[in-house]
């Protein structure tokens, strides 16, 4: 299978790569500081979901369904990932995965009947 034959090669460049030099171990230190650290997988995963149910947009409902991230960190998330989405392999996914939940919203706010004051 040529995904397990790359798997293997991109392993044996991992567990051949020299150490990190004292200015790369650094660099790396300064980056992981202006990262997401406290974010994980469930996280990102909750985060998708949300922006699927409430719309990209809707800041403090997302904010609402991932647990222990206050709006504000959700809004700086939102920001670098909306930024880097491209670098995602499985933007096209996550893509239509979103679309498709903003479609809903639309759909629902159109079927609404406006209140008359």
């Amino acid at each position: 299978d040529e995904a397990k034959a790359v798997q293997k090669e991109d392993q044996e460049k991992i567990d051949n790569a020299e150490p990190l030099n004292e200015d790369q171990q650094a660099e790396k230190d300064a980056l992981l500081q202006e990262g997401f650290t406290t974010w994980n997988k469930r996280d990102f995963n909750l985060f998708i979901k949300a922006c699927e149910k409430w719309g990209r947009d809707d800041v403090e409902n997302i904010a609402d369904d991932v647990e222990g991230k206050t709006p504000e960190e959700v809004k700086a998330y939102m920001e670098v990932f909306w930024e880097r989405a491209n670098e995602l392999q499985d933007l096209e996914k996550i893509n239509s995965q979103i679309e498709r939940g903003e479609a809903k919203i639309e759909r629902r706010q159109k079927h609404t009947p406006c209140s008359r004051g």
